[in-house]
């Protein structure tokens, strides 16, 4: 039965999809609770649905959690496909926006993205024979990315990029400053990541949107898909096998296999804890680590219990889960729901803090499906009203010029 019911429920998602998009294309992309379905179809139904065809747990998880888990999966899912079908598609814009006129304000965002582009091609070529020798073997990557990280601080100045690039590209129509992540794409190429390939690809698409241009949906399909394969990649190095090419998929499928880990640990997380945790990420590190020092996430319990060699990352439904509450699990995706129609109310508002919120907030929902939404969710905001805190100046420069005139 719970096979059938996420068989259906993919079915009539992508039905509803096509419907939409038909009706209006370029409002179509402008509704957080589509992403927030698409990615849970694939992150949840999809492996559920592989999981009980086979029967087979990649962690060793029982039958009856497997039937467990995916039958939350699909609580999980039905909730999104209801939240989306009652949240209308709106047509946003960036000509709507009374952009604000300031050619000081813009040399100095043009400025900041060149500078911040030559850093990274610096740091890539200052590095190159460690990127060299570490090619193609994914353990030392990851360790060498944690030490560019922790020197370098490539994302900060990444995500920085990415709220100053998208106002003055939005502002401009001069796509061509989207070249400025090229360095970003080259970086994770030879680290044989996909954060920053990822990332670059929403911003084009959705920039490419609201500038009335009409993108194929099958474009965010083949991406994230295309995405998911660079762990093909890892695993192929210069020996091509046909077979390895199914790992296309297990980007799904591992991350749900982290509800099984969860759901059979006898370990129960504190809500409340995770919560308040979650809020106080609105504030830069310092905020939170003042009261949350010694924080551990539940993704703690996957890792001490991962039978695999490798990482498997973590799962909203398996946070859900961590907290070993009946009442938690029911009301989360009402809470993620609730964070999906707050980020449209951004959107809609029309200013220059909206769309950059719904931007980045639109990056990091894989994040919040395959890792956690309490910890991810007010991260937008944060890289907006704190990295970004200039944008927020503007749109109450703006009201208050209105209100003069």
């Amino acid at each position: 039965m719970t096979l059938s019911l996420h068989f259906l429920l993919i079915l009539l998602s992508f039905a509803v999809f096509v419907y939409r998009y038909q009706k209006c294309s370029l409002s179509f992309f402008s509704n957080y609770n589509f992403y927030i379905l698409f990615f849970a179809i694939f992150y949840i139904s999809l492996p559920s649905v592989v999981s009980l065809l086979t029967g087979h747990s990649w962690v060793d998880g029982k039958p009856a959690t497997i039937d467990y888990t995916s039958s939350i999966g699909l609580y999980f899912v039905f909730i999104f496909f209801t939240g989306y079908l009652i949240s209308p598609d709106r047509l946003n814009l960036a000509s709507e926006v009374a952009w604000f006129r300031s050619k000081y304000f813009d040399c100095l965002v043009v400025i900041f993205f060149v500078l911040a582009s030559l850093y990274v091609l610096t740091v890539i070529i200052f590095n190159l024979d460690a990127f060299l020798s570490v090619y193609g073997r994914r353990g030392l990557q990851s360790d060498l990315n944690e030490y560019l990280y922790m020197r370098y601080k490539i994302k900060p100045i990444f995500i920085a990029v990415v709220v100053f690039v998208s106002y003055f590209v939005l502002k401009s129509k001069r796509l061509y400053c989207l070249f400025v992540f090229s360095p970003f794409v080259l970086y994770d190429i030879m680290l044989s990541s996909r954060g920053y390939i990822y990332a670059t690809a929403v911003v084009v698409f959705l920039l490419l949107t609201f500038h009335s241009r009409k993108v194929n949906p099958l474009y965010l399909a083949f991406s994230m898909l295309a995405i998911a394969s660079i762990a093909v990649w890892r695993a192929l190095g210069s020996e091509f096998n046909w077979a390895l090419l199914f790992q296309v998929f297990y980007e799904f499928i591992f991350t749900w296999s982290t509800t099984h880990i969860i759901h059979e640990s006898n370990i129960e997380k504190d809500f409340i804890e995770a919560a308040a945790y979650g809020l106080l990420r609105f504030f830069p590190s310092f905020a939170y680590e003042l009261f949350f020092d010694k924080y551990v996430s539940y993704n703690q319990i996957v890792v001490d219990n991962n039978p695999l060699g490798w990482g498997l990352a973590g799962s909203v439904v398996a946070e859900a889960l961590s907290f070993k509450s009946g009442l938690v699990t029911f009301a989360f995706p009402f809470l993620v729901l609730f964070y999906s129609f707050t980020i449209n109310v951004f959107l809609r508002s029309k200013t220059y803090t909206g769309f950059i919120v719904f931007i980045v907030a639109v990056i990091y929902v894989r994040d919040i499906f395959r890792y956690s939404f309490l910890e991810i969710a007010m991260y937008p905001l944060y890289v907006v009203f704190f990295v970004g805190f200039l944008i927020p100046l503007l749109d109450v420069f703006n009201r208050a010029s209105k209100f003069e005139r």
